[in-house]
């Protein structure tokens, strides 16, 4: 056994107790441990490794399952480096990251939305949340697919079973059913993650992402948008967008809960 130092962060905050949880390990792990500490965390957990001056490789688990990319673990694994910028190197994007005292800003791959065509389809899912739809869409941003559902009622205390939801996802092929709405000038949007393992996300950068795009295109939205995510889990986020294609960005504020060490073989 050997001790690993971590951080337990909170990545998007928007307010005390608010943003996605995330442990980022600051020793190098053993790949074959990485994925028992990932479930015994409970947590996204994130292992970088820099690999030269101003670049790092990072590998990213939760619940035992590796992810090939995340805004969220994206940011918190930069600013967990320390204040400049970064090259990140992952299983699913390579991404500029600067990160900063407060939080950090990355650059994002275009993200792809693919209409759904399938009129059963679209009626389960209407049907799942309980409200009207635009339309539905499959997405991905970085190898992390989400559907993503516009609509235009208030979703702020939408109830969905969670089975239903993954039966949902799997139908779609995706790993998320992520409902949103464009209000005040801003998203409000929901991300629900049973086939995960994650009843609902506090914060999902790679669903904010093509739901800025589609707000831009569909909406008439500017370039700098404001996404709000994680009000269901009693942890508020928000999550900074800046949608022009072939330049995107997202930005968020990190900040530190707990420092620790653990014990890994």
């Amino acid at each position: 056994m050997r001790p690993l130092r971590y951080l337990h962060l909170d990545v998007f905050a928007d307010g005390p107790s608010g943003g996605h949880p995330l442990i980022v390990c600051l020793d190098p792990c053993p790949a074959s441990a990485m994925p028992a500490l990932s479930h015994e965390f409970g947590l996204v957990v994130a292992f970088p490794v820099v690999t030269s001056p101003g670049r790092y490789h990072v590998r990213i688990f939760e619940h035992g399952h590796e992810l090939p990319f995340g805004g969220q673990p994206t940011l918190g694994a930069a600013w967990s480096l320390g204040p400049g910028r970064w090259r990140q190197d992952s299983r699913g994007a390579s991404v500029e990251v600067e990160a900063m005292a407060d939080g950090a800003r990355m650059g994002s791959p275009d993200p792809v939305l693919d209409p759904i065509d399938d009129d059963s389809l679209l009626a389960g899912i209407s049907g799942v949340l309980g409200v009207d739809i635009d339309g539905a869409y499959r997405t991905s941003c970085g190898g992390n697919t989400h559907l993503l559902v516009p609509v235009r009622a208030d979703i702020g205390d939408l109830t969905v079973d969670h089975g239903e939801v993954a039966r949902i996802c799997e139908a779609a092929g995706m790993n998320t059913l992520s409902p949103f709405r464009w209000h005040a000038g801003e998203i409000i949007q929901r991300v629900f993650a049973p086939t995960m393992g994650i009843p609902e996300s506090p914060a999902a950068g790679t669903a904010a992402v093509p739901a800025a795009a589609y707000a831009r295109q569909a909406w008439g939205a500017g370039l700098n948008i404001r996404v709000h995510q994680g009000h269901g889990t009693g942890r508020a986020s928000l999550i900074k967008v800046h949608a022009e294609r072939g330049a995107m960005t997202l930005a968020g504020v990190v900040r530190k809960f707990a420092e620790g060490t653990c014990e890994v073989g």
